[in-house]
Formats: structure tokens, C-alpha cells, sequence
């Protein structure tokens, strides 16, 4: 056998002794790559719940997420909404709203709507925003919660002007979930009302957390 015969034996030779160290390299490569992590995400484990609230001065009672907190200002009010380090951010508005002597005149509706009215008002430095049209009532129509107490809900229009420029526009506020509450309050009309805050504008209200609280109503 001539050099470079042997020279080419030699370079077969080793060819496949490199072929074999990189195929056995490779496979173990293969087997030691752990398995790629899941690229979704495992379902939360947190599961919303609802708590019982009874205000038990009035006698009637609501249900609200647990993902909220719960500020009761009276036996009149309560609030829910999410308590950060500084501040209580409110989302929901609990109201039993009683009216006086003065008011025996009125029918219950326009009881319900002066009031409302008034609870739709707010100001502060910049904003002034009032509820004072006659055409104020949008899209009323009735409202019954799964324990069967009849209410009605509805929009208001409000005129908000900009303390700085002067511009008014006309803007939307609610919702607003009412419901009579009257016989608790022997003598005198009263409506639970469930809403939106009046620190938020419709567009900013939760308004599936506000129904569900109002469907949970029960006396």
C-alpha cells in the first residue's frame, strides 16, 4: 500500500470515528435538553366568591365579590371598592335614600328622581357637574333582582362645566339601580338606590359589579 493510500485509509478511519463521537455526542445532547417549560399559563387558582352583607337595621341584604372591600358609612350607606396603601378607591355606591315632610306631595317616581338628582351632583376644583335637565332620564326601564324585590334603573344626563374655561358640555352619569324601600320606613318615603360613585363618570363606572350587586338584593 502505497502513501497515499494509506494517507486516504487513514482520513476514511478517522471520518468515521468522528461521525460516531458526534452522533453519540448529539443523541446524548438530546437526551439531556430538559423539556421546554409550558408556554401557557396555569389557570388562577384564586376563585371569586360572594359575601353576604345584611344591613340589619333596615332589614335587607345584597351579595358583593370578595375580590372588594367594604366600607360601611352608616347605617344608611355603605361603599365598595378596592383599599390601596393610601387611598380607598370606591366602585360601588349602597344608598338608602329617606325623604321628609316636605316631599308627601310628590309622587314616589319624582321622589326617586329629585333625589338621584342629587346624588348624581359633584364638584370639585376644575369640574362642576350638575343634574338639573328635564330630559335627564335616559333609557329607564324596569329592573327585578333574582329574590324578586322590583326596582328600575336608569341613566341621567348632567351638565359638567369646566371651571377653568367656562365650557359645558353634557355628559352621562349612572348607572343607577333603585328599588322602593318604603315600608322599612314607616312614615316617610325611601328607595335603596345601588350606582356608581359620583366621583366616576359613566364611562368609567364597573357596571357588571354594579348589577351584580343589584340582582343580589333581597329583603
Amino acid at each position: 500500500m502505497n502513501s497515499n493510500t494509506k494517507l486516504f485509509a487513514t482520513i476514511l478511519i478517522l471520518i468515521g470515528v468522528g461521525y460516531g463521537a458526534y452522533s453519540v455526542v448529539d443523541q446524548l445532547n438530546i437526551n439531556l435538553i430538559p423539556s421546554r417549560p409550558a408556554t401557557t399559563k396555569p389557570p388562577s387558582t384564586f376563585k371569586v366568591t360572594y359575601l353576604p352583607f345584611t344591613n340589619r337595621t333596615y332589614n335587607f341584604s345584597y351579595e358583593y365579590p370578595n375580590t372588594l372591600d367594604m366600607q360601611v358609612l352608616g347605617p344608611d350607606e355603605a361603599v365598595l371598592g378596592i383599599q390601596g396603601t393610601l387611598r380607598f378607591s370606591p366602585i360601588v355606591q349602597i344608598s338608602l335614600i329617606k325623604g321628609g315632610t316636605e316631599i308627601t306631595l310628590q309622587s314616589f317616581d319624582e321622589f326617586v328622581l329629585s333625589k338621584a338628582r342629587v346624588a348624581c351632583s359633584s364638584s370639585s376644583a376644575t369640574v362642576s357637574i350638575t343634574c338639573n335637565r328635564i330630559d335627564d332620564v335616559v333609557n329607564i326601564r324596569p329592573f327585578t333582582s333574582k329574590n324578586g324585590v322590583q326596582g328600575q334603573v336608569f341613566y341621567l344626563k348632567a351638565e359638567q362645566k369646566n371651571l377653568s374655561t367656562g365650557k359645558t358640555d353634557t355628559v352621562r352619569r349612572g348607572p343607577f339601580y333603585t328599588f322602593n324601600s318604603s315600608p322599612k320606613t314607616i312614615g316617610v318615603k325611601s328607595f335603596i338606590m345601588i350606582s356608581n360613585p359620583a366621583s366616576l363618570s359613566a364611562e368609567e363606572a364597573d357596571t357588571a359589579t354594579i348589577e351584580s350587586v343589584s340582582e343580589s338584593l333581597a329583603y
